[in-house]
């Protein structure tokens, strides 16, 4: 009888799976070339990122998740306490739109061909680490309002339609040692009320300034950056009325270039002013040099709002040879003025305020030709919610036994979830839209609570779908589990067999 036992046991262990796994170094593993997905083992890994994400997310605790080389065609929010680590920077190329929730990383990847390639949620704490973002649409890495706190470091941001870096109030940043280069816009665009560092960087060769901030409540250390070759100024700083609190920004060692409007400068969009003393008790600049512009080294604005004085003069190395024609005019004594020298200047005045008016009414007519695409976009964006919506209420309306049995239909879920991903990028490119508008503040703070509710609404419905997918029914079991089922049908059957062998020999011995 002993050796019929100790064969069942050996039988046993050897046909049933073993469900111990050993220690590893990530929690999920992802490869693009395996021909079928796993458990996410690193014996047998996930195909796509979004399943180690899903699963992630079931374990309600940080998790990490290891993604081999490979292009990986997919867009998808990150859960929260996740990480997202490639296996090398320049082999890992994920092409798609990403979301970032609450203490979230992404390391050692590439993210191309993308919308916007990396939104980072309101009050979410997210850390890029190591990785390229190139050819997005409209922005690379987008901060939505409110707190939290974002570091972007080691990575390179170009290549862009839009923004490299579009940092919306109340955010904490760390902004170093980065490559931002050849974007359509501003290398670094950094809103109101805004604290933390920029430091270390190369912003070069973006269509618009290298870095623009709006001055009011921004506390921010702007450091030995080389800031050169940008399509506007290197620095340009904003007031607007809405935001008019003095900010506290130190502007420290960086090396100004080459930019093709001013080295530093100071700019109202809408008017206004914060006083006489604004920009000088807001900014304080040390150790910058800055040479070769080509308006200037600092505009107009900033010397007649006195933001550098001559003791801050002497602090920077300051090369005042670009300045343009008008603004050294400006700037001479000159003895005497004749009537026709006064002639020409208000004409040229008159056809410079003509050029204004013009270019206040394009502007104009481009601000109402974005908002009617907003409109659109954000009108498909609730007309997939509400498909989706009603895709989520048959699957709530499903039947106890017929959810227990048979579960949700994972072919009907996987299209809602794509649905849901079709949306996220519709109010995404929304967002990327606004952004490239000159919006006064109150229209700004409404379009982002817009969008910032359509993005909890598409992640409340998605985050059902993929908990519903993931829920395990009767039939996901035993398809999961089958060998462990077969092994023990096979065990019990031997162990059945075995004992009427015994109990038969007993009863022909007695």
């Amino acid at each position: 009888m002993k050796k019929v036992f100790l064969c069942f046991f050996i039988f046993g262990f050897f046909l049933i799976k073993p469900l111990a796994v050993i220690g590893k170094e990530y929690d999920f593993y992802v490869d693009f070339s395996i021909k079928e997905s796993g458990d996410g083992s690193k014996k047998e890994p996930f195909q796509e990122i979004g399943e180690a994400i899903a699963e992630a997310k079931d374990k309600k605790k940080q998790a990490s998740i290891y993604i081999k080389e490979g292009k990986y065609k997919e867009s998808f929010t990150i859960g929260k306490a996740i990480s997202l680590i490639g296996e090398e920077r320049d082999e890992v190329i994920i092409m798609g739109d990403i979301i970032m929730s609450d203490e979230t990383l992404l390391k050692n990847l590439t993210i191309s061909n993308s919308n916007t390639a990396v939104t980072i949620r309101e009050e979410a704490n997210a850390t890029i680490e190591n990785c390229t973002i190139n050819n997005f649409v409209s922005i690379g890495i987008n901060s939505l309002p409110g707190g939290g706190t974002l570091s972007v470091s080691g990575s390179k941001i170009s290549e862009g339609g839009g923004k490299g870096l579009y940092i919306q109030r109340g955010k904490r940043i760390e902004i170093i040692s980065n490559q931002v280069s050849e974007n359509e816009e501003e290398g670094v665009d950094i809103r109101s009320k805004v604290i933390g560092n920029v430091n270390s960087n190369n912003i070069t060769d973006n269509g618009e300034s290298g870095i623009e901030v709006i001055v009011g409540s921004s506390h921010l250390d702007i450091e030995d950056n080389k800031i050169k070759d940008n399509g506007s100024s290197g620095i340009a700083t904003q007031f607007y009325k809405d935001f008019d609190k003095e900010g506290n920004i130190d502007v420290y060692n960086n090396k100004i270039s080459n930019n093709k409007k001013y080295g530093f400068d100071c700019n109202r969009p809408h008017g206004g002013s914060g006083g006489s003393s604004y920009w000088r008790d807001s900014i304080e600049m040390k150790g910058n040099e800055i040479k070769s512009n080509k308006e200037g080294s600092i505009s107009s604005v900033c010397k007649f709002m006195e933001a550098v004085d001559e003791e801050e003069e002497k602090d920077n190395t300051i090369d005042e040879t670009g300045y343009n024609e008008e603004e050294n005019t400006n700037q001479q004594t000159v003895e005497e003025e004749n009537k026709e020298l006064t002639r020409q200047q208000q004409e040229l005045e008159a056809a410079k305020q003509k050029e204004r008016e013009e270019e206040q009414e394009r502007q104009r007519q481009q601000k109402l030709e974005k908002l009617d695409e907003i409109k659109d976009l954000l009108e498909e964006s609730q007309k997939i919610s509400q498909e989706v919506e009603t895709g989520i209420e048959r699957i709530r309306n499903q039947s106890a036994l017929e959810d227990f049995v048979f579960g949700v239909n994972r072919v009907k879920a996987d299209k809602l979830i794509k649905k849901s991903d079709q949306n996220t990028k519709k109010v995404l490119q929304a967002n990327g839209i606004a952004t490239q508008i000159n919006l006064e503040p109150k229209e700004e703070t409404m379009l982002n609570e817009i969008i910032l509710s359509k993005h909890k609404t598409i992640e409340e419905q998605k985050t059902f779908l993929e908990q519903k997918k993931a829920s395990m029914s009767l039939a996901k079991w035993l398809k999961q589990y089958w060998m462990l089922v077969f092994g023990l049908i096979i065990s019990v059957t031997f162990l059945v067999f075995s004992l009427r062998y015994y109990l038969k020999k007993r009863n022909r011995s007695i």
